[in-house]
């Protein structure tokens, strides 16, 4: 009996011990306790950006690299990090990266994480930290009220986000109106003064748009509103066509890209609540002199000179405006499927719709435009029945000439 309780509180004692020894002496497992205990990030926009850490770590770091990349993008760039000593078990780790050289894309999300290596040959990756790369240049005024956040600067008045935030909400309405859409769960609005200073930004990224610009996969649309009379006027266009952008992509997600180019902006279009007025003036002087597009050269892209690409945008609204008429929303949005699952750009309208592009082009011209295809094609055909008209008189008044010698020549030959 004793000697079983001796056997018994010895192993009683030894499993103390180990317990012990694995509490209180953690530095058998430098691995395991090299930690990162706090990141940062600081950048100027369009300059710098500097990611910094702390590693508590019980075995000096021979080496340490930082790796980032905009989320969603699949390229992430890697950087060897400055190393300095705080003390015996923590060290400080900094890069400075310049933008200016290498841009993220603006408004972006930013994935970042440590790599570190012990002098001891063992190495660990720190858990994934993120940030938003918005312009920090100013300081922006927000108003978050799902599922909008509109940011704006430069712009003194609360009254300026409110009718943001209601041109918005307008906006979403008519488009799903328009289409069977989802309400989204969240959408950014940056709004600039004006469209100088909205282009620094883009430019400074790596980008060049204007004065409305949206990145859908990223549920973020900029604008250049200036503070003038027809500040109003502005938004009902330009936020309502940045969001149709962004719904499109969260509906088709990646057949957003296959859809043809006059389709996605005719919708964005139509679905501004205050139209381009100059639009049909557009439409009207090009039918006059005869220099409308055809609707399959605005399928892949428009044109890049301003005049000409202002048409084109004039001629996709009041074209898909015309197929939305005629087809309704479900046909809109069977050629919108058919296109995401990759038909070409006419075969996608002849699947949805029952007719070649070209021959709804000219029904939209006829019944829309009001062009007489029945008289320009007798004009086109004019200089064709002139040179008909020629061949055939030529040798009609050939005949006629000597049927008129002919009785000539007998009297002579009777008076001989």
């Amino acid at each position: 009996m004793h000697s079983h309780k001796h056997i018994y509180g010895y192993s009683v004692w030894l499993l103390i011990l180990i317990i012990s020894s694995l509490l209180f002496f953690p530095h058998t497992n430098a691995l395991a306790q090299a930690v990162v205990t706090n990141s940062s990030v600081d950048y100027q926009f369009g300059e710098e950006i500097t990611f910094q850490a702390v590693v508590q770590s019980p075995q000096p770091i021979a080496q340490a690299f930082v790796l980032f990349g905009t989320r969603g993008e699949g390229q992430t760039s890697s950087a060897e990090t400055l190393i300095s000593a705080h003390d015996e078990t923590a060290y400080q780790l900094s890069y400075t990266h310049s933008l200016a050289n290498q841009p993220l894309r603006a408004f972006a999300e930013v994935d970042y994480r440590f790599q570190v290596r012990l002098q001891n040959g063992e190495e660990f990756t720190s858990p994934q930290f993120s940030f938003i790369y918005t312009d920090n240049r100013v300081e922006w005024q927000n108003l978050d009220k799902a599922p909008f956040n509109i940011s704006w600067y430069s712009q003194d008045d609360i009254a300026f986000g409110d009718n943001a935030r209601q041109t918005a909400d307008s906006g979403l309405k008519k488009i799903q109106n328009l289409l069977p859409i989802q309400t989204p769960t969240n959408i950014d609005i940056y709004i600039y003064p004006n469209a100088t200073t909205l282009q620094e930004a883009l430019v400074l990224s790596g980008q060049n748009w204007v004065a409305g610009h949206a990145d859908p996969d990223l549920g973020v649309m900029l604008a250049a509103i200036p503070s003038r009379p027809e500040q109003l006027l502005l938004m009902e266009q330009i936020i309502p066509h940045e969001m149709m952008h962004i719904l499109l992509y969260d509906t088709l997600g990646e057949g957003y890209h296959n859809q043809p180019t006059w389709l996605v902006e005719g919708l964005a279009s139509i679905a501004e609540l205050y139209p381009n007025p100059d639009y049909q003036i557009l439409l009207n002087n090009a039918l006059e002199r005869e220099t409308l597009l055809s609707m399959e050269s605005l399928c892949a892209a428009f044109p890049r000179d301003a005049s000409s690409a202002l048409l084109a945008y004039a001629q996709s609204a009041s074209f898909t405006r015309y197929l939305h008429q005629q087809f309704g929303a479900s046909g809109v949005d069977r050629l919108m499927q058919g296109y995401s699952d990759g038909l070409e750009c006419s075969r996608g309208v002849e699947i949805a719709m029952g007719s070649s592009l070209n021959q709804l082009e000219r029904q939209w011209r006829e019944d829309v435009l009001g062009e007489d295809r029945s008289g320009a094609a007798v004009q086109n055909l004019l200089p064709w029945l002139v040179v008909a008209l020629v061949v055939l008189i030529a040798p009609a008044g050939l005949v006629i000439s000597r049927l008129v010698r002919k009785p000539a020549t007998m009297k002579a030959t009777t008076k001989r």
